[in-house]
């Protein structure tokens, strides 16, 4: 269950997010929250290859935001280096996700 489970914190788009592996549905997202797909990518240079609003087939992950994420013109987010989700060792419910100041967030 959304509501309890504890996602990776990551910080991806400059701002704070949460990781899941799995997929999560429209309905499972709080009112006010974003969710995009990360796409697989050739695990050989990068694990991710791009940020989509919705990826079905190698999908490698699901953020949850409290922003919208800006997918310009090309309608997604090319992973390179300075753009990869960098994973900061926490984890947390999407509850307290909704409430977390971190240091990307204007609530601190």
């Amino acid at each position: 269950m959304l509501e309890t489970e504890k996602y990776e914190l990551i910080e991806v788009c400059n701002q704070t997010a949460l990781f899941s592996n799995g997929h999560i549905s429209d309905n499972e997202i709080p009112e006010g929250m974003f969710h995009y797909d990360l796409r697989e990518g050739d695990c050989i240079n990068t694990f991710f290859a791009s940020i989509e609003p919705r990826v079905i087939f190698n999908h490698a992950g699901t953020i949850i935001t409290k922003e919208p994420i800006d997918f310009g013109t090309d309608g997604y987010i090319e992973i390179e280096y300075d753009t990869e989700p960098n994973f900061l060792g926490e984890e947390m419910t999407v509850e307290e996700f909704a409430v977390y100041g971190g240091e990307n967030d204007e609530n601190d």
